[in-house]
């Protein structure tokens, strides 16, 4: 049992080695979005009186 769970884990550390990268370039562009899209068009709003 306890080689199975090392094999899994090692399985998972292997993944996340491979796509934590391209999670962090994921979370950039989603803060990138927020940042140039909803913020500028909640300021509006909150300018305009909405």
């Amino acid at each position: 049992m306890e080689t199975q769970l090392e094999a899994w884990t090692g399985r998972l550390l292997k993944l996340w080695q491979e796509w934590a990268p391209a999670m962090g370039v994921v979370v950039a562009i989603l803060v990138c979005l927020v940042w140039t899209v909803y913020l500028p068009i909640v300021g509006l709003r909150h300018l305009l009186g909405y």
